[in-house]
């Protein structure tokens, strides 16, 4: 496996070395994670196809279970905060932004119109 994590300025890099990757070794599992990618998770792997997931939030206990996942030979899409081809939103993701709009603080924020993010039904 490997990881990267990028900023949006980092995305395109990331996605050309993902690629250069995938094309010497394609069975290779590549995740990234970053501002950019939590920020739009469906998107990314749309128009990134080296990526095979997004770790969306903080990565660091992700990618243990992915890696733990990997060896295992077991799925990583019911891992919270990764988002796979599969599985186009993590169980936990909407939840966590649905509570963050409903805060005291995010009262006033709308994410209903940004594609991806809050899966349909589910607003």
């Amino acid at each position: 496996m490997i990881a990267f994590t990028a900023f949006t300025v980092q995305i395109k890099t990331a996605g050309a070395i993902a690629e250069k990757i995938k094309a010497k070794f394609p069975d290779t599992q590549i995740c990234v994670g970053g501002p950019h990618v939590t920020a739009i998770p469906k998107e990314s792997l749309e128009e990134f196809k080296a990526f095979d997931s997004v770790i969306c939030g903080e990565g660091e206990s992700a990618v243990c279970e992915i890696v733990s996942c990997l060896k295992e030979h077991k799925s990583i899409s019911a891992i919270k905060g990764v988002i796979t081809r599969e599985l186009s939103m993590s169980p936990g993701i909407s939840a966590r932004i649905l509570k963050i709009c409903r805060s005291p603080h995010g009262k006033n924020l709308t994410f209903q119109n940004i594609p991806g993010l809050i899966p349909t039904g589910q607003n």
